[in-house]
């Protein structure tokens, strides 16, 4: 799958490894430290490694195995909803490697694989490839979404409307249009998924460059913002 692949240009070795998984439910996220060596299982059981309180999830959803190199694996663990990597769902039992900057989904909440804890950190400069299937900020990992329909389309649509009109905002009826364009929603329930997704894009690293006021949303028209 070559979409999921990091391309934060760091190569192989120590530096690049995954340290962390960054956790993001609802408009929440919490970085988890990985172990040297060893399992963590994210689910809703009371002895998972990663428990999260969200329907979405089953009881034991996935399990991420840090093997004996440093290097890290995901298993969906015959979940419900089932676990994607960038956006393409894996087959259940079945093994896949991770790298830095992959997105995992597992129902409703999303794992970032990190090298360390993101901050903020006054980064103002945003690459985003051509396809907004990956993104990055100065001094951070590369972003992976992968084949992830709406987070991908929302981004594009916000940077093509940033490069072309900046300071200009896309309304709540564009970002529904962008995001689902060949979906037909009630306006409330495209509305929640609207305030989800952007909830998740500034979880993922957009926090603090993804602008709302009160005729939409925008990148802050501050920032350099170059395709990659």
């Amino acid at each position: 799958m070559s979409d999921m692949s990091t391309t934060s240009g760091d190569g192989e070795g120590t530096a690049a490894r995954p340290r962390v998984l960054l956790v993001v439910h609802g408009d929440s996220s919490q970085p988890h430290a990985l172990p040297e060596r060893g399992e963590l299982v994210l689910g809703r059981a009371d002895d998972a490694s990663l428990r999260i309180e969200a329907t979405s999830l089953s009881r034991r959803h996935a399990s991420f195995v840090v093997g004996e190199g440093g290097e890290l694996t995901v298993e969906d663990l015959e979940s419900h909803n089932g676990t994607r990597v960038g956006g393409v769902a894996i087959a259940p039992r079945t093994v896949l490697p991770l790298h830095v900057g992959d997105v995992v989904e597992c129902g409703g909440v999303l794992i970032l694989v990190a090298r360390g804890e993101l901050g903020t950190g006054g980064r103002r400069v945003l690459v985003v490839s051509d396809d907004a299937r990956w993104f990055r900020r100065d001094m951070s990992d590369t972003v992976n979404l992968g084949r992830r329909g709406a987070l991908r389309l929302l981004l594009a649509a916000l940077v093509e409307r940033r490069i072309a009109s900046p300071g200009s905002a896309l309304s709540m009826e564009e970002m529904i249009a962008a995001g689902w364009p060949d979906e037909r929603i009630g306006f409330e329930s495209a509305q929640a998924r609207v305030y989800t997704s952007v909830q998740r894009l500034r979880a993922l690293g957009l926090d603090d460059l993804l602008v709302t006021r009160g005729d939409g949303y925008l990148i802050d028209p501050a920032i350099d913002v170059r395709r990659g």
